[in-house]
């Protein structure tokens, strides 16, 4: 829930890692991209959302009262400290982004599996590429890595491996919003 004085919102908060800059190019109307997602009080926000919740002032140095919560029945209030705002996102994107904030392990310590679970699909990964070899290369190796690194598991009297029921794809950018399934369904 975001605040603005006595109204409260709903609002979908997407949480970063500070090298989503170095994958997609999300132009800046005000902030620097070095220091948008320094740490984890900042907050970045969509043109629209800053007019939203401050009108016409600069919102760079802003700040928005927020509560949300990390495990079920665990409520955290925090203030997020405006640290840049983005141009608006079009529609037709698969993106549907208003805020982004650097995602923090540490706030998820009663969930440990969404960090060192290989089966918690909570993310989406963009991986940037030099070339259509390096993505062949890639898919290549994918059984081999998920059956290397992600452990079987007991499931109705049987191990399982994660190669059994889950693989990984590649997607491109401009793929996605008009050929993929959904989420984890690329």
């Amino acid at each position: 829930v975001f605040k603005r004085g006595a109204d409260s919102f709903r609002e979908d908060l997407v949480l970063a890692d500070p090298s989503l800059f170095n994958v997609l190019d999300l132009p800046l109307v005000a902030g620097d991209k070095a220091k948008a997602l320094a740490d984890t009080t900042g907050v970045m926000i969509s043109e629209s959302m800053a007019r939203k919740y401050f009108g016409a002032r600069p919102a760079v140095g802003e700040v928005i009262d927020t509560t949300y919560s990390f495990s079920p029945g665990d409520v955290t209030a925090r203030p997020l400290h405006v640290t840049a705002v983005f141009k608006d996102i079009p529609g037709n994107s698969h993106f549907k982004i208003d805020f982004i904030s650097r995602i923090n392990e540490s706030d998820y310590e009663k969930m440990p599996w969404m960090f060192k679970d290989w089966t918690s699909l909570n993310t989406w990964t963009y991986l940037k590429l030099r070339g259509e070899a390096d993505a062949n290369t890639l898919r290549q190796g994918f059984k081999a890595f998920t059956e290397r690194n992600v452990p079987s598991f007991p499931f109705s009297g049987k191990e399982l491996k994660i190669s059994d029921y889950m693989t990984l794809s590649l997607v491109k950018l401009e793929d996605i919003h008009l050929q993929s399934k959904g989420m984890g369904q690329f």
